[in-house]
């Protein structure tokens, strides 16, 4: 069924119009797709509606304002070829994780982010002109004689100065001389109109701005924060998906094309991996923690708070920073050191043990 390109197709699809739908094509008894599905005995194929071929009339919306699922379609009008179909909910999942005030229809990301994109083109072009017009000068022309309003019109006309830029000349005699004023061919730098623009963006977007550069390779270790930021973000979003995907397992558990289990959970792959340095802080923190338990915790209880398995021979019996002299009563002096050595040979067996287990791992 191609289920993880279908689900990326949804995903694209409900951030460009604000929703989707997953057509279930199903083997059951109802020959109508108009009708509810019953019994589905197999899910032939997945197909993404939206916006682009799909439409959904105002007469096909749930009217009862007390069912569940009130506003929202019960009929779908989809586009296959050059024919239409109306397809029933059942034969559907709905996609729509940013609704504000409508019953099945979300909120566009483009949407959200128009104005920082028409304000990004905004900024280009306005680059472009200042580049043009400032960056070089302007052309400063000065004649030799005083010269009437009338006379300095007739030379503009005559030599056509409104078309005059750093790139173009003209031809004068000795009396007449141009100079370019301005930035006199300095370079303009255009980085203070493109970083409001792509700040603004990603203020918007939760995407870092090394992201939208397409640069980040070489960045400063800082930049780290931002990437768990952004995939934190990621997840969030996928996280939106997990009633679809919960829905599509269901339904192919119900049909015997998957195993069924009682109980599941999605773990999706971490776009973010911390590295090894952090890594090796991270488990150096959790064995001092564990060490500490050591003092008022038998081995065998420190074990099982991690889901392990007790020691065997009563080896983890033990609270190693438990000191004999917190024992009650005075011990005779052969039980005393009865007791030594077996407490000696325990914490030996231990000490043995994590060592094994160190080089396991």
């Amino acid at each position: 069924m191609d289920t993880k390109e279908k689900l990326r197709e949804l995903i694209i699809f409900e951030r460009l119009y604000g929703w989707a739908a997953l057509g279930l094509s199903l083997i059951d008894y109802g020959a109508d797709p108009s009708k509810p599905a019953e019994n589905p005995r197999k899910v032939l194929s997945l197909t993404v509606f939206s916006n682009h071929n799909c439409t959904i009339q105002s007469s096909d919306e749930e009217k009862n304002t007390e069912s569940e699922r009130a506003g929202f379609p019960n009929l779908y009008t989809v586009k296959i070829g050059s024919k239409q179909k109306k397809i029933h909910w059942t034969r559907m999942i709905h996609f729509a994780s940013r609704r504000m005030g409508h019953p099945w229809k979300g909120v566009p990301v483009l949407a959200v982010l128009y104005s920082d994109l028409t304000a990004f083109r905004n900024s280009r072009e306005a680059i472009l002109r200042t580049i043009r017009t400032h960056a070089a000068g302007f052309a400063d022309i000065r004649l030799k004689d005083k010269k009437s309003r009338k006379q300095l019109d007739n030379f503009e006309a005559d030599n056509h100065l409104s078309d005059l830029d750093s790139r173009k000349y003209f031809v004068h005699d000795i009396g007449t001389r141009i100079e370019w004023i301005g930035a006199r061919g300095k370079a303009l730098d255009p980085g203070p109109y493109v970083d409001v623009s792509l700040e603004s963006l990603s203020c918007g977007s939760r995407i870092p701005v090394s992201h939208l550069k397409g640069a980040t390779a070489g960045t400063i270790a800082g930049s780290e924060v931002n990437d768990r930021e952004y995939w934190g973000g990621v997840a969030m979003q996928q996280s939106l998906l997990e009633s679809v995907v919960w829905r599509l397992i269901d339904l192919l558990m119900e049909t015997g094309q998957i195993d069924r289990v009682d109980d599941y959970n999605l773990v999706w792959p971490p776009g973010f991996e911390l590295s090894d340095q952090t890594m090796a802080d991270i488990l150096l923190k959790e064995a001092q923690a564990r060490n500490l338990m050591m003092g008022w915790m038998t081995v065998d209880e420190v074990r099982a708070n991690h889901g392990l398995e007790p020691l065997p021979d009563g080896t983890g019996k033990v609270v190693p920073g438990l000191s004999q002299d917190s024992k009650s009563g005075p011990p005779e002096d052969g039980d005393e050191q009865l007791q030594d050595e077996e407490n000696a040979g325990l914490l030996k067996r231990f000490n043995s043990f994590l060592r094994r287990e160190k080089k396991v791992e």
